[in-house]
């Protein structure tokens, strides 16, 4: 529940932001901290979003994305995702565990819509478009600017880790309990799955036509994607 902040010329602590939570309802996921102009956006085990100020840490605001009333795990645990926008005031989006997926603006966190579907993970920007993982294998494809769903697609099975788009590619890389999963981002069907005994749950890292990720059995895998028959093949 808290957030540091430290001096980039020499390590030296700059400032610590704390809010209390209660440790018996935690899912113990991990919210990243997400930097917008002179303010910095991060998500708490509480239930609450906020906003500080990148100097000091001072409470610019705070929002509640909880939904006690759905579940007891209040966990905001994916990292806060800016929304850029062509009047230039931009969106933040951040999902808490109970309350599903909210887009709100940086400026004062003004609640603009939510997306009510527990469990969801961090949202991927695909032009117009927001893919979102649910930890039960279901992916959401959601309008951005209004957060309404344009399809969701039942997955093989419960997943584990992070969505990672490859645009160039128009593909989708889903981590699971059972390996690797290689989606048509046009349509969410399987095109192909890297079977391991351990699976995986790191978030993998794309760079053209590679793919990098490190299994649940602290395996490293490297994948060079290419093309046969117009279809990809690891």
């Amino acid at each position: 529940g808290s957030l540091v902040a430290l001096s980039r010329r020499d390590g030296q602590l700059a400032w610590t932001y704390k809010q209390p939570v209660q440790r018996d309802f935690l899912v113990s996921g991990q919210s990243g901290a997400a930097v917008v102009d002179d303010l910095v956006l991060c998500g708490l085990p509480n239930g609450k979003l906020v906003a500080l100020g990148a100097r000091d840490g001072g409470l610019t605001w705070e929002a509640a994305l909880d939904k006690p009333d759905r579940s007891p795990y209040a966990d905001v645990d994916t990292t806060p995702v800016v929304l850029p926008r062509p009047d230039g005031k931009p969106w933040v989006l951040a999902a808490s565990h109970s309350g599903g997926l909210y887009a709100l603006t940086v400026a004062a966190g003004a609640v603009v819509w939510q997306y009510p579907v527990s469990g969801l993970g961090p949202p991927v920007l695909d032009g117009d478009r927001l893919l979102v993982l649910a930890t039960d294998g279901e992916l959401h494809v959601l309008a951005a600017a209004t957060g309404k769903p344009l399809w969701v697609r039942k997955l093989t099975g419960p997943v584990q880790g992070e969505l990672t788009l490859i645009a160039e590619q128009r593909l989708l890389v889903v981590p699971t309990e059972q390996g690797l999963d290689l989606l048509d981002a046009a349509n969410g069907l399987l095109l192909q799955r890297r079977a391991t005994e351990t699976g995986f749950a790191a978030a993998p890292v794309a760079a053209g036509d590679w793919l990098w990720t490190v299994s649940n059995g602290g395996v490293a895998y490297g994948f060079a994607l290419r093309r046969a028959n117009t279809l990809p093949i690891w």
